[in-house]
Parts: structure tokens; sequence; C-alpha cells
């Protein structure tokens, strides 16, 4: 129980502007794999994942440097789970 309170004063100090960063790298990467899973990788564009995810492709970019990295993403977001 302690361990949860402990971590509650962390969650809250997160700034407006970090969850806001949260929220549109979570809406890109939901929007680029159902995209991906649908419709295959190389049949999708940046431009639609960008659409899907309501922001412009320059925003994309900013959050994913590479089309492969919104594929790769979450192999890493997995393995650093699995580090904790």
């Amino acid at each position: 129980m302690a361990q949860a309170s402990a971590q509650a004063p962390a969650q809250a100090r997160v700034s407006l502007r970090e969850r806001k960063k949260q929220l549109t790298y979570r809406a890109i990467s939901d929007a680029a794999v159902a995209m991906f899973l649908e419709r295959g990788f190389d049949k999708v564009s940046v431009a639609e994942v960008a659409a899907a995810a309501d922001i412009s492709k320059p925003t994309l970019f900013r959050y994913f440097p590479a089309k492969e990295d919104l594929a790769l993403h979450r192999f890493a977001d997995r393995e650093d789970e699995a580090a904790r």
C-alpha cells in the first residue's frame, strides 16, 4: 500500500504539457499500429497516420523520426517494460 501512495505524488507532478505529449504519442502509435495491421506497413503512408491521429506530418516526425519507428517502437516499449 505504501508503494502505491508513493507513486501517486510522482504521477501528480506530471505537467499538462507532458500529459499532452504522452496522449499525442499514444494517438500516433495506436493509429499507426491499427492501420499497419489492417492494410500492411507498405500500404500505409505517413500522411495517413498523421491524419488518423489528427496531427500534421511534421508533428508526427517529432515523435517518430522515420516510418519504421512507428512499427518498431512497440518492441522497444516492451523491452523497457520487461527490464523493470
